[in-house]
């Protein structure tokens, strides 16, 4: 997955720290059109801002119909976090999404926001074996994608992801009728995230959800890809998915609601 030729140099920065900055590439990625970039940098570091509209991600469009722009921040220092806010469109309604404390400290200071959603992102650590149960496939039939449909993945986006060979799905059962299930798909270059994970109503407690994210992992590390599962931090169970996999966090990543009628602070 490749940036366009507008991103290119902030993209060849970010890429330096692939995991950590991974949210600003993907927008970059997915949204070439649609996103502003802006870049500083002194002697103590450098701090990249991601504007995204709203209005082009589903998601963001559902949860913050009030807000026209999501800015998305990377940042070495909050002075060079300062400096970013300066690019950051005023009167109107922006979602911060910002993954340290130090940033969320210098949004504060600035600006009126609350907080609306906290997620957890962890990835694979060392190596991990695949259970036998556990199909691993790329074509997964219509009862599967009608799942993960009604999860709020949309067919017609996974079924363009399998045709380019970038999403496989860990399956436990029959297709047909699954007991356990997720998705794993390209979201930027070496990364891949685990998705879609789901267990049948009468097949829950019965730890079928490790097995199927634990084959996702065997089989990314097979591939030599690296992993992200990413998790809303009040979904105890996914959280102790990934913690008795000995998964590893590496971000949390909170929104900040600006809403429209808040102006600049003093």
């Amino acid at each position: 997955m490749l940036v366009s030729e507008r991103h290119h140099d902030t993209a060849l920065h970010l890429e330096r720290q692939l995991l950590r900055n991974i949210v600003l590439l993907k927008q970059l990625s997915l949204f070439p059109e649609d996103t502003i970039a802006h870049r500083v940098s002194d002697r103590v570091g450098s701090a990249c801002l991601v504007l995204l509209k709203v209005s082009v991600s589903p998601y963001d469009r559902d949860a913050y119909a009030e807000a026209d722009w999501v800015a998305f921040i990377s940042s070495d220092a909050p002075t060079l976090t300062e400096r970013l806010l300066e690019h950051v469109p005023e009167n109107v309604g922006v979602v911060f999404k910002v993954a340290n404390d130090a940033d969320r400290l210098v949004i504060a200071k600035r600006y009126a926001t609350e907080q609306k959603a906290c997620y957890l992102s962890y990835t694979g650590k060392g190596q991990v074996e695949r259970d036998v149960d556990v199909a691993v496939t790329a074509t997964p039939g219509s009862a599967v994608l009608d799942i993960f449909e009604k999860q709020g993945h949309a067919r017609s986006w996974l079924q363009a992801l399998l045709d380019a060979g970038e999403v496989f799905v860990c399956i436990l059962g029959p297709k047909d009728q699954p007991q356990s299930l997720c998705f794993v798909f390209r979201n930027y270059g070496a990364v891949w995230e685990i998705g879609g994970v789901f267990t049948a109503e009468n097949s829950r407690g019965r730890g079928l959800a490790g097995k199927v994210v634990r084959t996702a992992l065997a089989e990314l590390a097979i591939r030599s890809l690296l992993s992200r599962y990413q998790v809303s931090a009040d979904n105890s169970a996914s959280i102790r998915v990934a913690e008795k996999l000995s998964m590893q966090p590496f971000m949390t990543l909170t929104h900040h609601l600006r809403s429209p009628v808040e102006s600049k602070q003093t």
